[in-house]
């Protein structure tokens, strides 16, 4: 299985060395994660025994891997090369530093950071102390119409603060964990949102980045706001206007990224603020909690509103659902 090959969606797939019998887990690792899935040797550099923890995805010309590992050497080799796809990569770094050198350039990242690089190019990624990192890859095909002179952009650093590679990890981090994709349509829908990103992130034409930004930077900052809103829902400063100063956007445009879908940030927000309140009624952990204590720690200054949302969404009171959940 190919890190770019798979004509379905695969994943997520955990592939962790603490499965492997210690004896053989440096030599299994090597050869199915390393020449198998990844066309790359590894050589491990402190001394101790290697050891490493990946969730990988695929899709269509797409590939995803991330997670930590320990300190090490990824080396693309000829022999490994010849049986790779050519693909572009950004090794984004989470936490550590790392180094790749490729087509005679040398450079160092940090966390939150990525570089340009190609699977058809023999070069070194290394990770001196180890870390935790998250590789995309992405056929050429799919990505080149995008980008202007791609290859020029290999070896190109891409800094912490550029907003769409923060959206980018976001996005990453939602579609590593989420189940398998089968319909065929939404698997087209998330590889664009992702490859719109990556291309936004390298340096996309000026025409392709106005339709890249449109698809997937929007979807991809709505999803990182939804994100938020479930997150620090329950805060008690939680607002439209604290969202959109964590994002770096103004309140309007939160309002309009929702309006594309043809729903409101307000209703948004009531309906996560109900379906929490709901988990914690049919909670045995919550049942010594007054009904007014969970509207409020669900998000809800006013206990009349709750009520009648309630019984809007759901056709029953809380008092009901708690009752119906303490029932054998």
């Amino acid at each position: 299985m190919a890190f770019m090959t798979t004509p379905d969606d695969i994943g997520p797939l955990r592939l962790s060395t603490a499965d492997i019998p210690e004896r053989d887990r440096f030599a299994i690792w090597r050869e199915v994660y390393g020449r198998l899935i990844h066309q790359v040797e590894i050589e491990p550099l402190d001394g101790e025994p290697f050891c490493a923890d990946l969730t990988l995805r695929l899709l269509p010309g797409l590939g995803v891997a991330s997670g930590p590992c320990s300190a090490a050497n990824y080396r693309s080799t000829p022999q490994l090369i010849a049986q790779s796809t050519d693909s572009i990569g950004l090794p984004i770094l989470l936490s550590g530093f790392g180094v790749i050198q490729q087509c005679g350039r040398e450079t160092k990242i940090g966390p939150g950071e990525t570089v340009v690089s190609t699977t058809v190019d023999p070069g070194v990624w290394a990770l001196p102390e180890g870390g935790s990192f998250t590789v995309i890859r992405i056929a050429r095909d799919l990505i080149a119409p995008l980008v202007p002179d791609l290859d020029a952009a290999v070896g190109r650093p891409i800094p912490h603060d550029t907003d769409a590679l923060r959206l980018l990890i976001n996005y990453l981090s939602l579609f590593r964990d989420h189940a398998t994709i089968t319909d065929l349509a939404v698997q087209r829908v998330v590889t664009t949102h992702i490859v719109d990103l990556a291309a936004l992130v390298i340096g996309a034409r000026r025409d392709a980045a106005e339709v890249a930004g449109h698809r997937g930077m929007r979807a991809a900052r709505l999803r990182a706001i939804k994100a938020d809103v479930m997150e620090n829902i329950g805060q008690l400063d939680f607002s439209v206007t604290a969202v959109a100063a964590r994002h770096h956007v103004t309140p309007r445009h939160i309002h309009r990224l929702f309006e594309s879908e043809g729903a409101s940030f307000t209703e948004f927000v009531n309906g996560q603020k109900l379906a929490r309140a709901y988990r914690m009624l049919v909670d045995w952990r919550y049942r010594a909690n007054r009904i007014s204590d969970i509207a409020y720690d669900a998000g809800f200054t006013d206990l009349s509103a709750f009520n009648r949302m309630f019984r809007r969404r759901y056709a029953t009171t809380p008092s009901d659902v708690r009752n119906r959940s303490r029932k054998p």
